[in-house]
């Protein structure tokens, strides 16, 4: 258990396919959505970001790329999952 079943996920595009595999997660499709919440994962249907960009999830990976890191892709879909959060060398 990972715990990125639980968290709120990011999804854009196929949110109910997304619902029905994760079903305890709260799925959102907007990052705002995810209420100071962090996102755990953020899932995004290849096909539907070709089809209608979602500027709110490329600007929230963007911003965020460096807390995120890619999964390999299932199907047609590409996961980013939250890195889990090491102390630093210096102990902060």
């Amino acid at each position: 258990d990972t715990g990125y079943d639980k968290g709120p996920v990011l999804v854009w595009g196929s949110g109910g396919l997304i619902k029905e595999y994760l079903p305890e997660a709260r799925v959102i499709k907007k990052p705002e959505d995810a209420q100071g919440e962090e996102i755990e994962a953020v899932i995004v249907d290849r096909s539907a970001a070709k089809r209608k960009p979602n500027r709110a999830v490329e600007s929230y990976l963007a911003t965020n790329r460096d807390r995120f890191e890619s999964s390999n892709p299932v199907d047609k879909f590409e996961v980013y999952t939250r890195k889990s959060q090491q102390p630093s060398e210096d102990g902060e």
